[in-house]
């Protein structure tokens, strides 16, 4: 059974700590149950990392009408999933476009899209061979630089994602490490580009208020939410 209360607790302390950054309520454990919970509470965007869960998740809040739900996808994308992924009611972004060979691929569906998807280029700040991403900011800069040619309205480059480093015995200064040399290649590319603004997806249950006080705009929360 699911403690409304708890779960709306839950919600309001951790929006309160994050101030004016987005909370991604990330629902890899969670049911449509749970979900329904935090978004009857006012939540709205939610995250998620496998395509075919998405897919259930959103399908099932359509039949249900319930509008304004904005789907962050952030796990890793093949290529051959690409075309199932930007079908989904309610896609709002794309966190993990990690090659430019998954961005010719996002590319091909411009002309299918009903509405405007963000896109979230992923660094690999902590050079884990295990982790996607780009590697250094010159490919990061070639990718960026080629979807902003193309002014594409379908898809729309939005900013950077990252992980901080998974296996260390110093974990928080790993993590600030690479939360900071994502802000600045966030800094480069505005003013390489001229950008406004390169919005920061970082930080995640562990280690996203090192990640705030980094600068990040997005953080990816999922266990301090749903237990």
């Amino acid at each position: 059974m699911i403690d409304i209360d708890q779960l709306a607790k839950r919600f309001e302390n951790i929006s309160k700590e994050i101030g004016e950054a987005t909370l991604v309520a990330v629902t890899k454990y969670s049911d449509v149950r749970e979900i329904n919970v935090a978004y009857d509470i006012g939540h709205r965007d939610f995250g998620e990392n496998r395509v075919s869960d998405l897919e259930t998740k959103a399908k099932a809040f359509r039949q249900e009408n319930r509008d304004g739900v904005r789907w962050h996808f952030i796990g890793h994308l093949q290529t051959n999933k690409v075309s199932k992924l930007i079908k989904i009611h309610g896609l709002y972004a794309i966190h993990s476009v990690d090659s430019e060979k998954l961005l010719r691929e996002i590319l091909k569906y411009k002309e299918d899209i009903l509405s405007p998807i963000s896109l979230f280029f992923q660094v690999n700040t902590s050079g884990e061979k295990e982790k996607g991403g780009f590697e250094d900011y010159e490919s990061l800069k070639k990718a960026v630089a080629n979807l902003l040619k193309l002014s594409s309205t379908s898809f729309l480059f939005e900013g950077l994602m990252t992980m901080g480093t998974y296996r260390t015995e110093h974990k928080d200064e790993e993590a600030k490490r690479c939360f900071k040399l994502l802000k600045s290649y966030g800094d480069k590319l505005k003013e390489d580009f001229k950008l406004d603004e390169v919005k920061l997806s970082m930080g995640m249950s562990d280690d996203y208020k090192i990640a705030l006080k980094e600068g990040s705009d997005l953080v990816r929360v999922g266990s301090l939410l749903f237990k």
